[in-house]
């Protein structure tokens, strides 16, 4: 994508290690999935897009679940929720 090969893995690695804890916590998740959907629809679209089908899904269907997540929200079960409700 241009970016220099330093600054790819710093974001992907970002996006794979910190990110889902945020998420599992239902902390910021709206905009904490958004690096996440970047790096799994680089690997859809730019690093398996000639490969079969069968390699393609799998980032395919963790976009879309990630996808849901940022449309639906983290819910009730989340510290988001939290927060704003007792404060």
């Amino acid at each position: 994508m241009g970016l220099p090969a330093k600054l790819n893995a710093l974001v992907a690695s970002f996006a794979d290690l910190i990110v889902p804890f945020l998420i599992i916590l239902g902390l910021g998740t709206r905009l904490a999935v958004l690096p996440t959907i970047g790096v799994t629809a680089i690997g859809y679209f730019i690093v398996h897009r000639k490969d079969s089908l069968e390699v393609r899904d799998v980032p395919f269907m963790y976009t879309l679940s990630l996808l849901l997540i940022l449309a639906l929200g983290a819910g009730t079960y989340s510290l988001d929720y939290y927060l704003l409700n007792t404060l």
